[in-house]
């Protein structure tokens, strides 16, 4: 097995990537629904992939081979405001 390699890539690599990105979202995903499920899915993660791109503090990493095999984004939050809405419980300290 080849190694994996982690990479940072910047906001513009990663509109570069989206539709790779949304390939891999489908493809790690089992499931006996059928195409109209799979196409909603990738639908619904290049959408949230656009809207989280633009926000403040967006980090993304890739895992490739000889080919992209994972990723993970995202973006801090802050403690307070909708985000949190209906969370029903005490914030860890570590989170905040």
């Amino acid at each position: 097995m080849a190694a994996v390699r982690l990479l940072r890539v910047s906001r513009r690599r990663a509109q570069d990537l989206r539709e790779d990105l949304a390939d891999l979202c489908t493809e790690s995903c089992e499931t006996t629904t059928g195409e109209k499920y799979r196409s909603l899915r990738r639908t619904g993660f290049l959408r949230r992939l656009a809207a989280d791109i633009r926000r403040p503090g967006f980090a993304l990493v890739i895992a490739e081979t000889d080919c992209l095999v994972g990723c993970a984004f995202g973006f801090p939050v802050p403690c307070d405001g909708r985000w949190w809405f209906g969370f029903d419980g005490t914030l860890p300290y570590d989170v905040e």
